[in-house]
């Protein structure tokens, strides 16, 4: 009867092992994907300032636009054009 009692109690301790370690691994797999949104949330950032930074640049450099005023306008089509060239 002692017998069976030790081995229960050694499974029952082996379980408790596994279900912390087990946990411990979603915890850090979690974690892990957390950090990787974040990484890529900061990219898709850097991304659009660069696009609309290119945009910017482009419009500028058009005498006519400059002319017409219509700057901003150009720069905001040409980076919904990147973004769609993007997708």
């Amino acid at each position: 009867m002692d017998i069976i009692a030790i081995c229960i109690s050694l499974a029952s301790l082996f379980v408790a092992i596994w279900a912390v370690k087990v946990s411990k691994n979603i915890a850090k797999q979690q974690h892990d994907d957390a950090v990787k949104a974040e990484k890529r949330q900061e990219e898709k950032c850097k991304r659009e300032i660069k696009n609309r930074k290119e945009a910017r640049r482009i419009a500028n450099a058009s005498p006519l636009a400059r002319l017409a005023g219509a700057t901003k306008e150009l720069e905001e089509d040409i980076f919904l054009d990147k973004q769609l060239g993007e997708r």
